[in-house]
């Protein structure tokens, strides 16, 4: 057997070993997109003050019961940033069936009354009215 046969029987065999590689691993993700096991059974959100969990959730898009490889967590943020209070927002995935939504808030400092109140954060942007009692500015 020359080298160039030997070279050509072991690339096949190389060829051969990748595609079952990769047909396992197809497998693998087949099988585990359909277990119940992945399901989102728990959604736990932190560092929130002026929201609550309930509408951190609902303004995320991320579902209970949702197949936790199908959640679009790029679009959670994106949806969590129009949100005024919302300064910035991490969301992960913990296997095999929580998601962590991880939120910091802007902070009011003060109320400015135009032609209804808002409440200004330390980087003078304008949030609705909040729940806390703050310094009134009037116009």
């Amino acid at each position: 057997m020359t080298n160039k046969e030997r070279h050509s029987r072991d690339r096949r065999k190389q060829i051969r070993t990748l595609l079952i590689i990769i047909i396992f691993l197809a497998l693998v993700v087949i099988y585990c997109r359909s277990q119940q096991v992945f399901t989102v059974e728990n959604i736990e959100v932190s560092g929130q003050f002026e929201l609550s969990d309930r509408e951190i959730e609902r303004i995320s898009g991320i579902k209970r019961g949702a197949n936790i490889f199908d959640l679009n967590l790029v679009q959670g943020i994106e949806n969590l940033m129009q949100e005024p209070y919302i300064n910035k927002v991490y969301i992960y995935r913990e296997f095999p069936n929580k998601v962590k939504i991880n939120v910091i808030e802007r902070h009011p400092i003060v109320l400015i009354e135009l032609a209804k109140d808002y409440a200004i954060d330390a980087f003078a942007t304008m949030l609705p009215s909040p729940k806390v009692i703050l310094p009134k500015i009037c116009q």
